[in-house]
Formats: C-alpha cells, structure tokens, sequence
C-alpha cells in the first residue's frame, strides 16, 4: 500500500466527520483540515520502518497504538481513543481501498 495523497486525506475527513458528527447530530469539535492533518501524520507512520520509528520513539515499551497517539498532532491529540481508533482505522481502509 502506498502513502495517500491530500485528496485522500481530505476525503478520509469528510467520512470521518460524516460518521462522528453529521449522523449522530453532535456539534464538530474538529475542523476537517485538522483530521486530515491528522490521518496525513498517521498515513506517514505505516510508513515509517521499525529501525525508524524506534531511533524516533525510544527503545521504550510503548505499544503501537501508544506510538501513533504520541504522534497524532494537536488538536486532534485530545480526541477520545475511540476517535482515534476510527481515524486509524480510516486511513487504512482508504489504503486498502474500501473507502
């Protein structure tokens, strides 16, 4: 899978808002340059070779998940794990091309 490019990231942010906030009818609390900021930063990292991610990250034992949360930028950062997860989730499905 290749890296996506900014059509897909904003696409990516228009299924991610559409799911967490138009359907549901809650107030945006995310602008969608900021998702897909965000799903841009974490379509990077699936890149980034282990070596890589280690000599950035430390030799720490920090899970994958707790890697791409200490990546996602500000102010996506403070988003529930629930929303990051769909973000994840997204990402690779726009990769994989199911979305």
């Amino acid at each position: 899978m290749s890296q996506l490019t900014p059509s897909d990231y904003a696409q990516i942010a228009a299924y991610w808002a559409n799911q967490n906030f138009v359907q549901p009818g809650v107030t945006a609390n995310f602008a969608t340059d900021q998702l897909a900021n965000a799903a841009s930063t974490i379509d990077a990292a699936f890149d980034t070779t282990l070596n890589a991610a280690i000599a950035t990250l430390g030799t720490s034992t920090l899970t994958l998940a707790a890697a791409l949360n200490q990546i996602i930028p500000a102010p996506f950062s403070g988003a529930t794990a629930q929303q990051k997860s769909l973000l994840v989730s997204y990402v690779l499905m726009r990769r994989a091309g199911i979305i």
